[in-house]
């Protein structure tokens, strides 16, 4: 579809790999939003939220550190996270 970003990227943290070392730009504009979603509290969280978006914390069961701001919304895994971007996630 136009407009949308077909290419993705992920680290290795889900035991997903990807074939390039860096995000993949794909001509969106971000400035109305949009989300970052990981497992990496300071890299993909505070990262996310330092470059003004909203954040989805992937916890895999882990507890959030107290000594940072939560992110938007936590996920126990990428399914979940799933169901959040496609809005059947009722807490939204």
């Amino acid at each position: 579809m136009p407009g949308q970003c077909r290419e993705n990227w992920a680290s290795g943290s889900q035991h997903v790999r990807s074939s390039r070392q860096q995000p993949v730009g794909c001509g969106l504009d971000l400035l109305g939003g949009g989300w970052v979603i990981g497992d990496s509290p300071v890299l993909d969280v505070e990262g996310g939220r330092a470059a003004g978006l909203a954040t989805l914390w992937v916890s895999r069961g882990k507890n959030w550190p107290a000594e940072l701001t939560p992110p938007d919304r936590t996920v126990t895994d990428v399914v979940a996270a799933v169901q959040v971007l496609r809005g059947e996630d009722s807490a939204l």
